[in-house]
């Protein structure tokens, strides 16, 4: 089993973020809503029911009554010329995995979780971009969308939190200026999440860096890698920005 593949995985990765990386963009009276998945103590109240044979959501807490699915997004999966969905990374990522387990070292290690980092060799705008980012995102985001009645059928009276991983890197506006990408501000992303039936949007952000040149030194542009949003209070809060997509640019590149 791939280590990201597995949902209580990515949700538990947040518990080693310092307080300085986590933004409100909504406003910090959320967020003890977000430390009963924050804090390790009332993340042990959870119940795990992300398995195939479970009814989702992917987890749920009766103590609090809350129940969270899980999902992530990546600027990899896009539509090929015959309108299939391909993820380039992914496959090279399944194929290196078979090719560990017919070899049999895994036979040695069965409860091994594989943390698999690899590239495919594609250039850059073939292998990620802006485009597919947007796109993944809102398939994603609108796929677990269509699924709430359910969540809510399964789970009677529960608040909603939606926890995305987002593997994309990060981008910026190549305008001249190289602009920072806010996704956390970006109008397009957020016209998925508000005015929905979801009551808390968890978006962990881990691989997005922008470095800037400060004389001889390089510095990060201190971003934060997980935001959490009052779904609700996002019109009334958050002033957006809209970006457009043929001039953004990976900061891979």
């Amino acid at each position: 089993m791939i280590f990201h593949d597995i949902e209580k995985n990515l949700v538990e990765m947040i518990h080693m973020l310092q307080p300085q990386n986590i933004y409100f963009p909504t406003g910090e009276s959320s967020e003890d809503v977000f430390n009963h998945i924050y804090r390790e103590e009332n993340w042990l109240k959870w119940t795990d029911s992300s398995g195939k044979d479970e009814p989702p959501p992917d987890f749920y807490c009766d103590d609090l009554r809350f129940m969270m699915e899980v999902m992530r997004v990546d600027d990899h999966s896009h539509k090929n010329k015959k309108g299939k969905l391909i993820n380039p990374t992914t496959s090279k990522e399944r194929t290196l995995e078979k090719e560990l387990r017919n070899s049999g070292i895994m036979d040695n290690f069965p409860q091994a979780q594989l943390l698999i980092t690899t590239a495919t060799d594609l250039p850059t705008e073939q292998d990620h971009n802006f485009a597919f980012y947007r796109k993944n995102f809102t398939r994603i985001v609108e796929g677990h969308k269509s699924k709430i009645e359910q969540y809510r059928k399964n789970h009677t009276g529960y608040e909603l939190i939606f926890f995305v991983f987002d593997e994309s890197t990060g981008y910026y506006l190549d305008n001249g200026k190289q602009e920072p990408h806010y996704w956390f501000y970006d109008a397009e992303f957020l016209k998925v999440i508000d005015n929905s039936d979801i009551d808390y949007f968890v978006w962990y952000t881990p691989y997005k860096q922008l470095l800037y040149q400060d004389g001889e030194k390089v510095l990060r542009l201190p971003l934060p890698e997980l935001c959490f949003f009052e779904v609700q209070a996002i019109a009334e809060t958050i002033k957006t920005i809209s970006y457009d997509e043929k001039f953004m640019v990976s900061t891979e590149e």
